[in-house]
């Protein structure tokens, strides 16, 4: 993997160093993003998505470019539909006047990430993390979203700070509001029914809470709430259920039970790195009953 060096300032040139970031382009619209290699080199990103493209390979695929939107014949325009007025986020507000934006839909970028997670939003928690500014606690469905989905960035490219940053604004979040059970489901779908899902430690924290307002509110209420409940217990073959089963087991048997939106965070990423051996499932023993 190629390594990277925070770029010298020069007098003499003053501004044009700020021009030496990679151009990554999140989601199907392809929002822009501009990013120092440094900065990146922090995390494992290079590692999972691979070396950014060399200033040869970027003008071949440019020509490229060039050369295929040649041949086809540009549609007539018929009427000018009215611009739509800007985003109201600071964040797209800056780039849109920013002369590095101001160019980003006619070169080619460095990477162009799509996916479930990859939404422009998400992108944004982490490159604002990488600059040193944390996240803030969910105020609504949406906002719980967005940090999931960066979570689950976070935890591709080892950001551990961040995971952990997350798990703490999701406890402030459940202070005020009661867990939604889809929430857990959507990261099991992320990570799948695996060894790996065991070691996410926002995976456990969605548990534990699970377990706990299950215990404090009782089963019934709690399903009424989270209707797919029920369905995720006795539908399918779900592994990632003993994990739930576990949490359950853990809360039930604890003479005080702590809140686990209100207690010190148990989730941090240092505490999951040697977790407990599993038995594999291909090795469980089947166990018959008599009638």
């Amino acid at each position: 993997m190629a390594t990277f060096s925070s770029p010298r300032m020069r007098t003499e040139k003053p501004g044009v160093f700020s021009y030496q970031t990679l151009l990554i382009h999140v989601g199907e619209d392809g929002t822009p993003f501009h990013i120092h290699p440094a900065t990146l080199a922090t995390t494992d990103f290079f590692k999972v998505e691979g070396d950014p493209p060399t200033a040869v390979e970027k003008e071949t695929r440019q020509e490229f470019r060039r050369t295929t939107s040649s041949m086809v014949t540009p549609p007539v325009e018929l009427k000018r539909e009215p611009e739509r007025s800007p985003s109201r986020s600071p964040t797209i507000i800056s780039e849109q006047r920013s002369p590095i934006n101001h160019v980003s839909s006619t070169i080619i970028p460095d990477y162009h990430l799509t996916g479930h997670s990859f939404t422009p939003a998400a992108f944004e928690v982490v490159v604002k993390w990488l600059y040193n500014q944390p996240p803030t606690a969910p105020t609504n469905r949406g906002a719980c979203k967005t940090i999931l989905r960066a979570y689950v960035l976070a935890f591709r490219w080892g950001i551990e700070g961040l995971q952990d940053a997350i798990v703490e604004n999701y406890q402030k979040y459940h202070r005020g509001y009661e867990l939604a059970f889809d929430d857990l489901v959507w990261m099991i779908n992320r990570f799948g029914d695996s060894a790996v899902c065991r070691a996410v430690p926002m995976v456990w924290y969605l548990a534990d809470q699970t377990a706990y307002e299950i215990t404090t509110h009782g089963y019934d209420q709690f399903v009424k709430k989270n209707h797919f409940f029920h369905q995720f217990l006795t539908t399918g073959d779900r592994p990632i259920r003993a994990i739930v089963v576990e949490a359950i087991v853990n809360i039930a048997g604890d003479p005080k039970p702590v809140d686990p939106a209100s207690g010190p965070n148990r989730w941090r990423v240092e505490d999951f790195k040697h977790p407990p051996p599993q038995s594999p499932a291909s090795e469980m023993e089947v166990i018959e009953l008599d009638d």
